[in-house]
């Protein structure tokens, strides 16, 4: 078998710019690329997970391959031919199930066989074999409002294998389960896709669960964020079954949370010395970061659990019960905001997240003004309105100066992330009516702390 005949499925330099983007309508950026520069090879016997941060672009990965979304430049190629339509090789299972609810069990896994040339006899043969496979005999006139979650999304993944495909795609499938559901259901499906009667030639999975991945896949690959492009690829030896919790697959996911921690926290300084602005003209733009997309009581409540410990990355995720890479935007910010320092994957409180965690609740928010007015993009934008006629900004032209220094990130979640963090650090105020930033003392001048602090 000639080398060439191995490849399924590959991706050669594929982008996605932001006015090709499926989903809601969103501003589009002339330039913006959501995926940049993905090659990506898919062979026989190739299980890979792609795996990363919030944002890079994981799943509009997956539909790419299928054929559901074209890219905005690159090429899909099927065994050897550009892609023209659906990919005929593949079968997608998604995150929400996505089962019609007036159909039973039978009817919503043979659904796409509807049409099919196949005779009776080996449709009924495909189903009984699919079913048993995937533990839902007995429920096969059943509706899906009578199934639990962990049920739904075996129903969804009988009626991808009941189509035989070469490839089986998983689109963050145990996601919207419950932590005993999906751990149950990783195995399975890690025992079915290494069962040669499941008929699956490659696997491609998009997953922020590390432990999924390590599960699941051979190849796994490290996405970095705004844009998504590759930031590592990392090959897996386990043989299958695998389990969790051996010493080989606890190394392996160590290193893939090194590998996402370094797509994540760049180390870069995102406070300037106390006292120090940098003026609008001069703003080093290259230096200046983009705030996170998280929310100011998510990185308190980061702090006070670090307490006065310095604990592993990995450990602190499981501790408080999130996806390692779904925290890692939320250790960024308080970086960011000089309340933890991160070294490796250990992470331990500065003497201002100290101060901060042991603070009142108006002191908390003093530190917050003290500490987010040093960030350089709150300077930059405090400068903006400092310079402004009547010192007010309009939403656009701060969106403007956002677009310009960040083109891969979507502008609306920048621009409530920036005006949700000023407001609760009482920096600045919206006027979303008026759809303008001013200074935080403006919109309050006159009236008391107190009153002040309820009406925020």
């Amino acid at each position: 078998m000639s080398e060439q005949s191995k490849i399924l499925c590959e991706l050669q330099n594929v982008c996605l710019s932001g006015s090709t983007r499926p989903g809601p309508a969103r501003e589009n950026v002339a330039g913006e690329d959501l995926l940049h520069d993905i090659s990506l090879t898919l062979r026989e016997n190739d299980f890979v997970a792609v795996l990363g941060p919030p944002g890079c672009g994981k799943s509009v990965l997956l539909r790419i391959l299928c054929g559901l979304v074209p890219p905005s430049s690159g090429q899909v190629f099927v065994r050897g031919k550009p892609l023209a339509g659906i990919n005929p090789l593949v079968s997608m299972v998604f995150q929400s199930f996505a089962l019609l609810p007036w159909l039973t069990v039978r009817e919503n896994v043979m659904l796409g066989l509807i049409n099919s040339p196949l005779p009776r006899g080996e449709i009924a043969r495909r189903f009984e074999s699919v079913i048993s496979m995937i533990g839902l005999s007995g429920y096969e006139e059943v509706l899906p409002r009578e199934l639990s979650g962990g049920m739904k999304q075996r129903v969804g993944l009988a009626r991808a294998l009941i189509l035989r495909p070469q490839i089986l795609c998983l689109d963050e499938p145990f996601g919207d389960l419950d932590v005993l559901t999906a751990e149950t259901l990783r195995n399975e499906t890690s025992r079915i896709i290494a069962d040669p009667a499941s008929g699956i030639n490659a696997l491609l999975v998009a997953t922020h669960n590390v432990e999924e991945a390590v599960l699941l896949a051979r190849k796994i690959v490290v996405l970095a964020a705004h844009p998504g492009r590759i930031q590592a690829v990392m090959h897996n030896d386990l043989p299958y079954p695998r389990k969790t919790g051996t010493r080989r697959f606890e190394e392996f996911a160590t290193e893939i949370h090194k590998a996402l921690t370094s797509s994540m926290l760049t180390g870069k300084k995102s406070v300037a010395a106390a006292g120090t602005a940098i003026p609008d003209s001069q703003a080093p733009e290259s230096k200046i970061e983009p705030l996170p997309q998280v929310n100011l009581a998510e990185i308190s409540g980061l702090l006070e659990s670090i307490n006065t410990q310095t604990h592993d990355l990995p450990e602190l995720a499981a501790e408080i019960g999130r996806e390692f890479s779904l925290i890692l935007p939320v250790v960024r910010g308080a970086e960011m905001l000089d309340m933890a320092h991160v070294q490796g994957q250990s992470i331990a409180l500065t003497e201002e997240g100290l101060r901060f965690i042991n603070a009142s609740n108006i002191e908390r928010r003093r530190i917050l003004n003290s500490q987010m007015s040093r960030i350089p993009l709150i300077q930059m934008i405090l400068e903006m309105i400092q310079n402004s006629p009547g010192q007010l900004i309009t939403e656009n032209e701060l969106g403007d100066r956002l677009k310009s220094l960040f083109p891969n990130q979507p502008l609306a979640s920048l621009l409530q992330t920036v005006i949700l963090w000023g407001r609760y650090a009482e920096l600045i105020e919206a006027d979303r009516q008026a759809k303008t930033i001013g200074p935080f003392e403006k919109k309050y001048f006159g009236k008391p702390s107190a009153e002040r602090l309820l009406e925020a």
